[in-house]
């Protein structure tokens, strides 16, 4: 018989192992990358991991993992668990433990009121979106990608005296940013804990542009990336006081990188902002793409944390979190990297 329970520490070294299919890095990283993604999240009071357990030999034959990240709209915060980690053991595929395990999942949250919206911002997979979208889910958006190419990779770029990039997390320095930026839809809570928290991900390699003031006393943007090899890259999170700003960390980057392609995400960008990153060099290749892998992205799913819900659960205020550009979404917001 399999049941169904919330995450119990006596199962963890259980959980790591059946996790190592999906994370391919060594056991020591599996550990500290579990401890830090599950346990050491500050937005939630308990690890938001659910198993499913055979009960005949105590083992663990499922998981279902969600990645927490608190959102902010007019003074009201609004915590979201993006899809995570999933996998059923192989011996137990195909008797519709994943549902059941999710349906259970969604169950415990609801009661206890941690988190108010499910997303699949962290999810690539078509079969399993269609299961979310069989599960009551809703599209928001594709994932939509901008590319800019820079054939010289810097060669030609001066250095620039007020902006540098670095490995160093400067958290005071993206929340003086941050904390001024009233958006009017739904963002990032980028408070201090949380974001020294996400930058500490003990298998990625962060970097940060910081662009000062001539002072060099005054924040005026950052940029967040990783990169993906050594000639390219993908901007994680992003923010500046002017649009010059951005320009002159974007070079920064390409003349400190070397890089050759720089990659963001562009869903949920509205006109003005869509139009500066092509001043800056962003292109989308989307059709392209698209007649190359002859698929296009699963889109962004969105849906209550509610067994039943109506329309009215889709809003918070008067935002209906079914557009997309009542979202501010950034790579950061998931946990893939």
């Amino acid at each position: 018989m399999i049941k169904y329970i919330p995450y119990d520490n006596v199962y963890k070294e259980q959980i790591i192992e059946l996790l190592s299919v999906l994370w391919p890095i060594s056991k020591k990283e599996k550990n500290i990358y579990f401890e830090w993604k599950y346990l050491n999240n500050p937005i939630t009071s308990e690890p938001l991991i659910f198993l499913a357990l055979d009960s005949s030999n105590n083992k663990v034959v499922g998981i279902r993992g969600y990645f927490v990240a608190q959102y902010f709209y007019k003074g009201e915060k609004i915590n979201v668990a993006a899809h995570s980690d999933a996998i059923v053991h192989p011996d137990y595929r195909g008797r519709g433990v994943f549902e059941k395990m999710t349906r259970f999942a969604m169950e415990v949250l609801e009661k206890k009121q941690l988190v108010h919206f499910y997303n699949t911002i962290s999810n690539d997979s078509w079969p399993t979106s269609k299961g979310y979208l069989k599960m009551g889910s809703v599209p928001i958006g594709e994932k939509k990608i901008m590319y800019k190419i820079s054939p010289l990779k810097g060669l030609l770029i001066k250095e620039n005296n007020y902006c540098e990039v670095s490995q160093e997390k400067e958290v005071d320095f993206i929340y003086e940013l941050r904390k001024h930026s009233c958006l009017d839809k739904l963002s990032l809570n980028y408070t201090k804990e949380f974001t020294n928290w996400r930058y500490s991900n003990p298998v990625s390699n962060y970097y940060f542009v910081y662009a000062y003031d001539k002072d060099n006393t005054t924040p005026l943007g950052y940029i967040t990336f990783y990169k993906i090899s050594s000639n390219r890259i993908f901007i994680l999170d992003y923010f500046y006081t002017d649009t010059k700003v951005f320009s002159t960390m974007l070079k920064e980057i390409i003349n400190t990188t070397h890089c050759f392609l720089i990659q963001t995400w562009s869903i949920s960008r509205n006109p003005d902002e869509i139009k500066t990153l092509k001043r800056n060099g962003f292109y989308s290749f989307d059709k392209i793409i698209r007649k190359i892998k002859k698929e296009i992205q699963p889109p962004i799913l969105i849906r209550p944390v509610k067994r039943e819900y109506d329309t009215q659960d889709f809003f918070v205020g008067e935002l209906d979190v079914r557009l997309e550009n009542n979202w501010d979404i950034q790579l950061i917001c998931s946990d893939g990297i």
